[in-house]
């Protein structure tokens, strides 16, 4: 399956959103994105992964990557998944406990909101 990425702004927070399989030939478009986002200063988004069927170690290594940026410059980036196999990827490489995780896109813009508050009155 082919994968989809696009950067979206939901308000203030930008989203990307990522469907499809996310493997060793795909995961450029995802480390594309991000870079992108990272590139211009943004230091608080989130990854919708909802329509995402599959994530190799690529792609974990970008999101890896992608959080320890953000979170050098006081940032934070979140994660949106409800499917049961990607909960078990990111619970059996205990990547779970690392990123702030969330079920639904309402969910995970509440929690995006409330960093940028604690951004601002920083």
């Amino acid at each position: 399956m082919e994968a989809s990425i696009s950067t979206r702004r939901d308000g203030v927070v930008p989203v990307v959103d990522v469907s499809g399989e996310i493997d060793l030939y795909t995961s450029p478009k995802l480390k594309a994105a991000l870079d992108e986002l990272l590139a211009t200063g943004q230091v608080h988004f989130l990854v919708n992964l909802l329509d995402t069927t599959y994530l190799d170690s690529t792609a974990l290594s970008i999101l890896t990557s992608a959080l320890k940026h953000v979170q050098g410059a006081g940032g934070m980036l979140g994660l949106v998944f409800n499917q049961p196999q990607i909960d078990r990827i990111f619970t059996i490489t205990g990547l779970k406990d690392v990123f702030p995780t969330f079920v639904s896109q309402a969910e995970a813009l509440a929690g995006a909101r409330a960093w940028e508050k604690v951004a601002s009155k920083e």
